[in-house]
């Protein structure tokens, strides 16, 4: 199995840093996670989907006072180049909606924006789309189509409950540090709604984790 894009760059954080610093900031980072998000070990190890999002939320976590994360300590250190580290960095956190499907690829488009259209590779992980899910995801930009590497589909029972909290956000003008906490809520609901996956989906979303 390739390494993902995480476990190559903590193996570059590692050599760089040294064991103890190395170890020291990955366990501040999981227990950033655990503050926002949930405790990795609840996670089915099965689902390759989540663990690669946990991944992904912990490459971009502030690691210092000084707004500095795993991606720019390596870059800093001079193991990835400055069109990798560009690129690495040039991600987004979101929630989109699909808006068609074809054949070898899907259209969505942001649900917080609206005001742009972005196309993806119907890749194995998004096979059981349909039109108008909700799926959160990280996206890469720079490339066409666009990539993502981690994400996950909200259930159909939970939409239109998704929907109405992102309307109620833009209206309420709020700053991406309340979107980035709706995100992690979000997240720890679905984790949960398929750990209790006998309940119904919206019974667990309303819950304010």
């Amino acid at each position: 199995m390739s390494k993902s894009i995480y476990e190559t760059s903590m193996e570059l954080l590692e050599t760089s840093l040294g064991l103890t610093k190395y170890k020291n900031i990955i366990l501040d980072l999981e227990k950033k996670f655990l503050e926002t998000h949930i405790t990795i070990s609840d996670i089915d190890s099965t689902r390759d989907n989540l663990y690669n999002y946990y991944y992904e939320k912990t490459l971009s976590t502030d690691i210092d006072d000084k707004n500095k994360n795993i991606l720019d300590l390596i870059f800093q250190d001079g193991n990835i180049n400055e069109y990798s580290y560009n690129f690495l960095s040039n991600k987004v956190l979101s929630i989109y909606q699909v808006k068609k499907i074809k054949k070898s690829e899907f259209l969505v488009y942001d649900i917080f924006t609206k005001n742009k259209k972005i196309i993806l590779p119907l890749t194995d992980e998004w096979i059981a789309i349909e039109k108008g899910d909700l799926i959160q995801t990280f996206l890469y930009n720079g490339t066409t189509p666009y990539f993502s590497t981690s994400g996950f589909i909200h259930p159909k029972e939970v939409q239109k409950f998704i929907l109405k909290e992102v309307k109620d956000i833009k209206k309420n003008n709020l700053d991406e540090n309340h979107i980035d906490i709706f995100l992690a809520k979000l997240f720890r609901k679905f984790v949960n709604s398929m750990r209790y996956f006998k309940k119904n989906p919206l019974e667990i979303y309303k819950i304010d984790l």
